[in-house]
Formats: C-alpha cells, structure tokens, sequence
C-alpha cells in the first residue's frame, strides 16, 4: 500500500552520476546491511488501508471501518513490491516473521524445512506458520494468506514477467473480482481475481530495484530421532555370542 499521491510531478529527477541501488549494494558492504535493517523496521510501519477478500467480496478497512470496493474501481500494482514468506503465530501474536521480495533474492522456504511439523504439539488445531504474500496497490497493499489468493498473486506475475518488456518502466493496472471454484472438502468456494486492464507508471513511491540481500535465517528443524548414546564404530566391536 502506498501513500495517496496528490501529483504525479514529485517524481524525482534523474541524475547522470547516480548509482543504481544494485550497484551500490556491489560496492559498499555497508550499505546492504543497512538496507536490510531499513527492510525489517519499515515492515512494521502501516502505509495505507488493508485490501481483504472475504466471502467473493472485495473490501479495505479504513480505520475501524469497512468499505466496499467496487469491481469497475482499478489499483496500480507495484510488482517490485512483491514479498513472500512465513510468520509464525502464538496466541493470536507474530512470534517470528521471515518475508523478503524475490527481487532481492530472498528464498521462501518450503514448509516441511520449517519446525513445528508434529501437528500433536500445535497449541491450536491450525497450523502456527502461515505463509504470507504481500503486493502494494495504489492506496492500497493486499495481503493474503489463502490458496486462491496465491494463485491469484502468481498469475499477476505471471502477466507481468510475460508483457513488462512491452511495457518499459510502467505497472499493470488491475480490476478487482471473483470467480466460483469447486473443492473437493469445502464445495463452492469464492476466489480472488486480479485482471489487469492497462498500464501505468506507479508514482515516486514504487518499489526500488532488486539488492542481492543476505538470506533471512529460519528457525531450524528440530532432529526427529534423538542422537545415539554411544558411536556407531563401538557396537561394531562388540563381541558376537556364540
């Protein structure tokens, strides 16, 4: 989600002698550090209004209220905003949050490289990591964490990475709307749509590009079988009853 823009002139200038920020990142050491402090303390901090999807219905929450969003209404989408990732949750809290942007080579892990894999020692019936996606809109920023919503996501890349050289330096301009799934445990269910419906350049406050960051650390997967008490050599010595 981004802040509203009252004018499409703030768009700073161009410089002949300025440094990509990827080429920054290549030379300067402290500079990647500092981005990735800069990465993890801007997570935090609210930008704009949540886009949700519940029911086949898509809404934002302003404040404490909830507002329809129309399906003839389009949202710019900043694609270099895209994140992807995990947090884990404890009594309704984030205990651990591990997103990143591709862009920036960041590798979400796979969920059995995750702990917490026994289901019997899950507090609740729900399993506590929940993979999370993030994409910013303009006005807005959508954060899903359901399997349709992911799919929704992955087929706005997909247009994305297939039409962005013909359309240098612009975004897609989507239309927000659903479209009836069959399952097989929950019957018909509402998934999300994102249609794109032209493109547009996003503003001053898109994205910057791709730094090679380090890699976020995960908490590590606790051994399943407990170590042996004593080294496999010894009970290959052991003497053999006749």
């Amino acid at each position: 989600m981004t802040k509203h823009q009252k004018s499409e002139n703030l768009k700073p200038k161009k410089t002949e002698n300025a440094l990509a920020p990827e080429t920054l990142a290549q030379l300067d050491p402290d500079i990647v550090a500092l981005a990735v402090e800069a990465s993890e303390l801007a997570d935090d901090v609210p930008v704009g209004d949540d886009l949700r999807f519940t029911k086949g219905k898509w809404h934002k929450i302003v404040g404490k209220k909830d507002v329809a969003v129309s399906a003839t209404t389009s949202f710019a989408v900043d694609m270099r905003s895209y994140r992807r990732g995990w947090i884990k949750w404890i009594d309704k809290k984030p205990v651990f949050k591990g997103i990143g942007r591709p862009v920036d080579g960041f590798v979400s892990p796979k969920r059995n490289q995750l702990p917490d894999r026994d289901k019997s020692e899950w507090p609740t019936e729900q399993d506590p990591w929940q993979e999370t996606f993030y994409v910013v809109m303009r006005d807005l920023v959508e954060t899903v964490t359901s399997y349709y919503g992911s799919k929704a996501l992955g087929a706005l890349l997909k247009v994305y990475t297939r039409e962005a050289r013909e359309h240098p330096g612009l975004m897609p301009v989507v239309l927000l709307s659903s479209e009836t799934k069959e399952t097989v445990d929950y019957g018909d269910v509402e998934a999300p749509v994102l249609t794109v419906a032209d493109w547009k350049d996003f503003g001053p406050d898109a994205a910057p590009p791709g730094m090679k960051l380090p890699q976020l650390e995960f908490p590590k997967v606790r051994e399943l079988l407990p170590a042996p008490s004593k080294p496999i050599s010894d009970d290959m010595n052991d003497e053999i009853p006749f």
